[in-house]
C-alpha cells in the first residue's frame, strides 16, 4: 500500500463525520525532469526551486526566461 494510500485510509473517517468525499490515491507521479520541469513553467508559479545536484543550462534559461526566481539547496558532506 502506498504511503498516500494509508494517509487517506487514516483520515477518510474524518471525511465520512463532515459528509465528504473520501479523496483517492493520486497517480504514480512521472520521474521525467523534463516532464516536471514543463509543469512547473506551464504553472504560473514565480519561484523554482530544486535540491540534489544542478541543472543543466537549457533548464536554466527555460526558468530565466519565465522570468522565476531561481532557488538552489546546497549541502555538504562531514
Amino acid at each position: 500500500m502506498s504511503d498516500a494510500r494509508t494517509a487517506i485510509e487514516r483520515i477518510s473517517p474524518y471525511f465520512h463525520e463532515l459528509g465528504l468525499t473520501v479523496p483517492s490515491a493520486p497517480a504514480t507521479p512521472s520521474n521525467s525532469f523534463d516532464e516536471q520541469l514543463a509543469a512547473c513553467l506551464e504553472s504560473g508559479a514565480s519561484v523554482f526551486s530544486f535540491t540534489f545536484g544542478l541543472l543543466l543550462q537549457d533548464a536554466i534559461e527555460k526558468i530565466e526566461n519565465r522570468k522565476m526566481f531561481l532557488i538552489g539547496a546546497a549541502s555538504r558532506k562531514r
